[in-house]
């Protein structure tokens, strides 16, 4: 049986791997660094951080829109040429969102390109993953997609100390066309990844049999991310709260950090049951333990600090678990759409976490809301998991011709 260690080694030396690394950074770090660039650069053209929130909040609704499609034309025609294309076409609207700031022109066109823009590559990372697991050897897979899920969070921990550096320096007003030069950088990396060949015989059934398929795997993988929403949120207020206010940042670099660690360790194990989705719904449900103590620790800077990590720590192997589900699950014609389809519920779950501080503030303190979200996730946890007391997968994988699950 490989160990750990051999199977990263066998990733790594996977034809293609370094070109994979390459593009895969240069497109998920616009993709981290957006949100912060858009609200630096609006504030710049417009002396409104509102407006900067209204142009997130778009970037995000195209991410969330154009995953299932945009994954979906990645399988259908999944040349490396296609997906350097692609990125080009994000720089390029990264660009054209800077230039519509920066000069005189209504509201509604940043606005149209930050949705267009998010549209655009939101099948990338998708199609990115997908391609990682054609490249490995079968064995080697769940390592993989852990190594692809710390890779992430790293991206999502750089990206916004880079981002507010160029705030404080003469750069601020270009953020968005620094932003704009990783996706036409990870474009040489495209072109040099190894062909995937010819696009896939395509499996019968549609978007409606995949949602069946996975419906169980969205709304865990969105009950996953309302942590993340609501932290990344609530770091802030809750640290002031403790009067250490300067540390949310520590908190979050060090979530981050225990995410991908988490990812690339615990990430690669195998599942323990047959039905990985009840793995998952436990792991949530530890997930939730973690996070409701919060409101008891709301003045110990140290046991915030605690939670934080340990929150990414059990979040590191989630998100790979729910990855493998998808990876077992979805026939080679739907993978990236697949991956793509999670992606988007990312999205949903990140957003709903953050919409739900503002009303919970109102009844209950930052950590209090912290905790509440955590109760409200133990509870969607358990019930999926006492649900789920038989092995499904295997029924539900005959939405899709058999034939078509190979590799």
């Amino acid at each position: 049986m490989r160990t750990t260690s051999t199977e990263t080694v066998t990733v790594i030396r996977a034809r293609g791997f370094s070109a994979w690394l390459l593009a895969t950074i240069g497109a998920r770090l616009p993709i981290a660094m957006a949100p912060l660039a858009l609200v630096v650069v609006a504030e710049q053209a417009t002396g409104s951080y509102g407006f900067g929130g209204a142009l997130v909040a778009a970037h995000t609704v195209g991410e969330i829109a154009g995953s299932p499609p945009m994954g979906r034309l990645a399988d259908l025609w999944p040349s490396r040429w296609n997906l350097a294309a692609v990125l080009v076409l994000q720089g390029a609207g990264f660009a054209a969102l800077s230039w519509s700031l920066t000069m005189e022109h209504p509201q509604w066109l940043p606005v149209v390109l930050a949705v267009a823009v998010g549209v655009i590559a939101a099948g990338v990372p998708g199609a990115l993953r997908s391609r990682l697991t054609q490249m490995v050897p079968a064995p080697a897979v769940i390592k993989a997609l852990s190594i692809d899920s710390a890779i992430n969070q790293i991206c999502w921990a750089v990206a916004p100390v880079v981002v507010a550096l160029l705030a404080v320096t003469a750069f601020s007003s270009i953020a968005l066309l620094i932003v704009a030069v990783s996706p036409l950088l990870a474009v040489l990396a495209c072109i040099a990844l190894p062909e995937s060949g010819s696009a896939p015989e395509t499996a019968a059934g549609g978007f409606v049999s995949l949602a069946r398929l996975l419906r169980t795997t969205l709304v865990l993988t969105i009950v996953l991310r309302l942590a993340l929403g609501i932290l990344a949120v609530a770091a802030i207020p809750v640290f002031t709260d403790a009067d250490h206010a300067g540390l949310a940042g520590l908190a979050l670099g060090l979530y981050a950090a225990a995410t991908g660690t988490g990812a690339v360790t615990l990430g690669a194990r195998r599942p323990l049951h047959r039905d990985a989705q009840r793995d998952v719904a436990l792991l949530l449900a530890l997930l939730a333990a973690v996070l409701i103590p919060t409101l008891l620790l709301a003045y110990s800077v140290v046991g915030l600090l605690v939670v934080f990590v340990l929150a990414g720590f059990v979040e590191g192997p989630t998100v790979v678990a729910l990855s493998v589900h998808i990876q077992d699950s979805v026939p080679v014609p739907w993978r990236a759409t697949g991956f793509s389809v999670q992606y988007a519920a990312l999205g949903v779950g990140f957003a709903l976490g953050s919409l739900a501080l503002g009303p919970l503030l109102d009844v209950t303190s930052p950590a209090g809301a912290v905790s509440a979200v955590g109760a409200v996730m133990f509870v969607s946890a358990c019930t999926v998991a006492l649900l789920r007391g038989r092995e499904i997968t295997r029924s539900q994988r005959n939405t899709f011709p058999a034939s078509t699950h190979s590799e």
